[in-house]
């Protein structure tokens, strides 16, 4: 296998399937939670077609969720299934969708501040995204390392594969997101995506993936577009007990992090050694830099 995992899109079969496993097809079902209204779900394949523009789409997608609302409802509760479904969407119709998703995700957040006699939604702050994006994918940063549990202790090669898949595209769709649209995720994301390094997260070998997504699409940006002073709280996920450092001090720890797990002598698999040397490779690179900050890239292999 090579550094980097080769990008495979998902076909318009693939794509309709998701989106039919994702819509309710009873009014039970949609009263459970268990699917999306049909109305939401077409309002995204319009999207994805081109019958609507993204701005057409953002305002069709989020029409059942008003119209669903109750007097007093609580905006964080009442949008947690639309943000599921396009925290989803954003990874499960692989990369090339997830960046056109870039798309209507700004157009959402261009909406504005709806006031109602039932309740207020603030869509230009994109309330309650960032949580849900971080539950779906990004939970791995904290507790037990689930996703790489085998049977045993041993992963399957077909599931290690796509799990190398899944978090190059999760990592590729959130650098980009977290380039464009900086209010949707949380401001410390890619830094605590590095910081993987510095804990030796268990199950480095398929985070390594992730790791190399985010220094792909956003290294210089991560290095100088971002103050640390800016990150409220960031130095304790670092794990800097004395206070926050200099970017260049948290830098030169991952550099080292990466030279270890690049060499001859870590219990790394051979292709995720591959995948280290390449990150390190980025990582230096990405302080010389002089790339703009906010420019939207693909992940190309």
């Amino acid at each position: 296998m090579s550094a980097a995992i080769t990008q495979v899109a998902r076909s318009a079969a693939e794509i309709e399937a998701w989106l039919q496993e994702e819509t309710a097809q009873t009014d039970e079902e949609l009263h459970n939670g268990d699917g999306q209204d049909p109305d939401l779900v077409q309002a995204m394949r319009s999207f994805l077609n081109g019958t609507l523009s993204a701005d057409e789409a953002a305002v069709a997608i989020t029409r059942p969720v008003t119209l669903d609302m109750t007097p007093g409802a609580d905006p964080y509760i009442v949008l947690q299934s639309l943000w599921g479904f396009l925290a989803s969407a954003f990874v499960e119709m692989g990369q090339e969708v997830g960046l056109k998703l870039l798309d209507l995700l700004a157009a959402i957040q261009r909406m504005p501040q709806e006031t109602t006699a039932i309740t207020e939604i603030d869509w230009p702050d994109l309330q309650g995204f960032g949580h849900m994006w971080y539950d779906c994918h990004s939970s791995h940063f904290h507790g037990p390392p689930q996703l790489v549990h085998g049977e045993n202790g041993v992963m399957a090669e077909e599931r290690r594969i796509g799990l190398c898949q899944y978090l190059e595209d999760t990592g590729v769709v959130e650098a980009n997101i977290w380039l464009r649209i900086p209010a949707a995720v949380a401001p410390d994301l890619g830094y605590s995506v590095l910081n993987m390094l510095r804990t030796n997260r268990p199950g480095l070998y398929v985070y390594i993936h992730q790791i190399h997504a985010w220094l792909k699409v956003a290294g210089p940006q991560l290095w100088k577009g971002k103050a640390m002073d800016e990150l409220e709280n960031w130095s304790s996920l670092a794990g800097d007990m004395r206070g926050r450092l200099p970017m260049t001090e948290h830098w030169a720890v991952w550099e080292a992090a990466l030279v270890e797990l690049s060499g001859d002598n870590t219990t790394l698999p051979k292709d995720s050694r591959e995948v280290a040397a390449d990150c390190l490779r980025l990582l230096k690179e990405a302080k010389k830099s002089d790339e703009k900050i906010g420019q939207v890239k693909k992940f190309d292999t």
